[in-house]
């Protein structure tokens, strides 16, 4: 794997934002997520080697200001293939701010993301997602020093467009396309950290059977345009099944 190409799967390890599961019942702003995946797959890289993973977090939500408090976990295997520490989990915490406007909408917030026993590899990091119907459009920018162990890396930032549809049936169809673009100059990889940027792509279908067994199924593929670094970046196919309470 060359230099430039282990920085940018590092880069993307670890950026993914789980989504906030609202509870059913205005009057408990508590709610949890339970997933089981055939892979960790966060924008076209596998965060397990290609392997299952387990994910969970709990989310509480001011139905009255918007104001959401969360975090979420799942066992991961990157920091072992590309660090010289290692973490066999992820845990993030969140705090933001989201509000709609019919069918406008915005959120706001800041996430920080913790490997421990890998400290080098924690990251911090704003974002602000605009949609508007379907489509929505995300800016995630770094504010601490190192991205995921690159160093000299503030002001990295990740660009998300997409577009999903739901069916009054349960059916949902979606994709969306995201660029990681680096800055900075880290002393350990020659060059500019630019020269790791990358692109992905996802595409997905899912069902949420909500009379029966409460369960949100997707179906899920995934690449990026990193070429000849590794498996983990190749396009992939990956099943998930959630249960939110």
């Amino acid at each position: 794997m060359s230099t430039h190409k282990k920085a940018a799967l590092v880069a993307a390890a670890a950026l993914a934002l789980p989504g906030v599961a609202l509870a059913e019942d205005p009057q408990i702003p508590i709610s949890a997520n339970l997933t089981f995946t055939t892979d960790y797959v966060f924008r076209g890289l596998s965060q397990t080697n290609e392997k299952f993973a387990v994910q969970g977090g709990f989310d509480w939500e001011s139905a009255d200001y918007g104001i959401y408090i969360g975090t979420w976990a799942s066992n991961v295997s990157w920091t072992s293939d590309l660090l010289a520490e290692s973490s066999s989990v992820e845990i993030d915490a969140y705090i933001g701010w989201k509000k709609n406007w019919g069918d406008w909408g915005v959120d706001l917030g800041y996430i920080h993301f913790n490997y421990p026993g890998a400290s080098i590899a924690n990251s911090d990091e704003i974002y602000a997602v605009g949609s508007w119907k379907w489509f929505y459009l995300g800016y995630y920018s770094i504010i601490s020093e190192g991205y995921f162990s690159i160093q000299d890396a503030r002001g990295s930032g990740y660009t998300l467009v997409g577009a999903d549809y739901t069916f009054s049936n349960g059916i949902t169809i979606g994709g969306s396309y995201g660029a990681t673009r680096l800055s900075g100059n880290d002393p350990s990889i020659a060059g500019e950290n630019s020269q790791a940027d990358y692109d992905d792509y996802k595409v997905y279908v899912g069902y949420s059977d909500a009379i029966y067994t409460g369960l949100d199924y997707e179906l899920a593929w995934t690449d990026t345009d990193i070429e000849g670094a590794t498996t983990i970046a190749d396009s992939r196919v990956y099943f998930s099944i959630t249960k939110n309470f």
